[in-house]
């Protein structure tokens, strides 16, 4: 399947501070709003600012509220990711990714909601 998240579509998917974040950039924080949380950020806020200044991205996806990390949830956050790496800021290792990816498919086994 094709992806549809571009570096010019990012900001529709997710909040990302990488605009105000500190270089170089040593890491990554991607959070999960759960039921009720549907917010879009057209700024930055207190946390995107937090993290920003200890030069940590800060993601929060776009996902349904009623997501609870399905199959989709997990697909879209990953091509977020891969967007946002693609970008040359974080530079993801290939440890890391494969760390996130064991991540994200135990949290697929232990809330596996379809």
């Amino acid at each position: 399947m094709e992806n549809i998240i571009t570096v010019e579509n990012l900001r529709n998917f997710t909040y990302v501070n990488d605009t105000i974040c500190r270089k170089p950039i040593c890491g990554i924080v991607i959070s999960f709003f759960g039921l009720g949380s549907t917010a879009m950020y057209s700024a930055d806020f207190t946390e995107g600012e937090f993290y920003a200044e200890k030069g940590i991205l800060y993601v929060v996806p776009y996902n349904n509220p009623w997501s609870w990390m399905n199959k989709q949830a997990v697909s879209l956050t990953d091509e977020i990711i891969d967007v946002v790496d693609g970008r040359g800021h974080c530079n993801l290792t290939l440890d890391m990714k494969r760390k996130f990816a064991e991540y994200t498919v135990n949290a697929i086994n232990d809330h596996d909601v379809k």
